[in-house]
C-alpha cells in the first residue's frame, strides 16, 4: 500500500512538471529580426537615437502583426493592432521637430486604423471575426480622426 501511495505521489509530481515545463517551454512564432543595435550614445544624440529605436520597434511590430492577418492566420486583434499604432503614433509625435510632423503622424494613425476597422468589419461579415471588433475598429477610426481634428491625442 505505502508503494502506491509513493507511486501516485511521483506521478503527480511528475505529470505537473511535465505541465509547467509546457507551458514555460514554446517555439517562437516567428524568427526575431535582424537588430543592429547603435552602441549606446551620450547626451542628446542618446536621446534621438533611443527614440528612433522605439519608433522602428513600434513600426515593426504593428507591420508584422498585419502581415499576419493578411495572411490569415488569424482573426484581427482589434486592441493590440491599435495599441502597436497608438505606440508608433506616440514615437512619432515625440520626434515630430514641426506641427507638419505632427499633423503626418496623426493622418498615418488615422489612415492605419482604416484598415484595422475594414479587415475587422469583413472578418466579421464572414463569420471568422466577432462584430465587437468590427465595433472597436470604428471606434479606434474615429477617435483616431477626432485626434487628427485636434491636432493632438487626448
Amino acid at each position: 500500500m505505502r508503494v502506491s501511495k509513493q507511486r501516485a505521489w511521483w506521478a503527480m509530481a511528475a505529470a505537473v512538471g511535465v505541465a509547467i515545463g509546457g507551458l514555460v517551454y514554446r517555439l517562437p512564432a516567428e524568427e526575431p529580426a535582424d537588430r543592429k543595435d547603435a552602441p549606446p550614445a551620450r547626451g542628446a544624440n542618446a536621446d534621438a537615437a533611443v527614440k528612433k529605436a522605439i519608433l522602428e520597434d513600434a513600426r515593426q511590430v504593428y507591420e508584422m502583426n498585419q502581415k499576419r492577418y493578411r495572411a490569415l492566420e488569424g482573426p484581427v486583434v482589434v486592441e493590440d493592432t491599435y495599441l502597436w499604432s497608438v505606440r508608433w503614433l506616440e514615437a512619432e509625435l515625440d520626434l515630430a521637430a514641426d506641427a507638419a510632423a505632427k499633423t503626418a503622424a496623426l493622418k498615418g494613425h488615422l489612415e492605419r486604423m482604416r484598415e484595422v476597422e475594414k479587415m475587422a468589419a469583413n472578418q466579421a461579415k464572414a463569420g471568422q471575426g466577432r462584430q465587437s471588433d468590427a465595433v472597436a475598429g470604428h471606434y479606434h477610426r474615429t477617435r483616431a480622426e477626432l485626434w487628427l481634428a485636434r491636432g493632438e491625442i487626448k
